[in-house]
């Protein structure tokens, strides 16, 4: 399914100062631009460029945003973990199988010569796992019944990823500082090769929390007003 947009010609982009404005100015996309992630930026960018033209999406959406206005801290964003991570899963020498003698061997030879490349990836293993956490957690403190429409569909997807597949390994190493050579191996494993497609999904519904929070602040800091859209009516009313 694919949510109706419609495509802002260049000419229009500028004519709105979407993105860029007169020098001393400040365009609107940087004005609601306080994502954490560089993700969270290129979604922000994209909904600016493709807005929506279904009511009841927009409707949604701003559902949304009302939530996180009156929850800010509801999940934490962290700039640096995500930074890691991204960084992490673009990596070349995706591992191909689960192999415990080439983990243990790769774990010996960076004790003797440290890499780099180990060094990242134990990092981001690292923050993934609490990220995920920290998703799940998320997930389940959703209440169902008082939640917006788009949430609930969040807490559908997340559980359902983590709970029904090896993702669900993660859990078990909530609040621990620590992962050994063989787990961290096959989390390796799980996240750049079996499970990489379902990682993508969940950092997706990540930067796009990151986008909601973002205008959240924004229209809580300088008390901003939502738009009231009517299907039986065509043109734009300010009070």
């Amino acid at each position: 399914f694919s949510p109706m947009k419609f495509e802002i010609d260049k000419q229009t982009i500028n004519d709105l100062e979407l993105f860029e404005r007169a020098k001393g100015d400040i365009a609107v996309f940087s004005l609601f631009n306080h994502t954490k992630s560089i993700g969270g930026s290129e979604k922000l960018k994209k909904m600016f460029s493709s807005p929506l033209i279904d009511i009841n999406l927009l409707n949604n959406r701003i559902d949304t945003i009302k939530y996180f206005e009156i929850k800010p801290g509801f999940i934490e964003i962290n700039k640096e973990w995500l930074g890691f991570i991204e960084f992490y899963l673009v990596q070349a020498n995706r591992p191909q199988t689960i192999s415990k003698i080439d983990i243990l061997r790769n774990w010996v030879d960076n004790l003797i010569k440290p890499s780099n490349h180990n060094y990242i990836i134990q990092r981001a293993i690292t923050c993934l796992v609490k990220v995920l956490n920290d998703l799940y957690e998320f997930a389940n403190d959703i209440e169902t019944e008082n939640a917006p429409e788009q949430l609930r569909e969040y807490k559908r997807i997340i559980l359902e990823l983590i709970d029904n597949s090896e993702l669900k390994d993660i859990l078990l190493l909530k609040n621990k500082n620590r992962i050994l050579a063989i787990r961290r191996g096959k989390l390796d494993y799980y996240f750049r090769n079996s499970e990489s497609e379902k990682i993508n999904v969940l950092l997706n519904i990540i930067y796009e929390i990151d986008v909601y929070t973002s205008i959240s602040s924004v229209v809580g800091k300088y008390g901003f007003s939502y738009p009231i859209y009517n299907s039986t009516k065509v043109g734009i009313r300010i009070n």
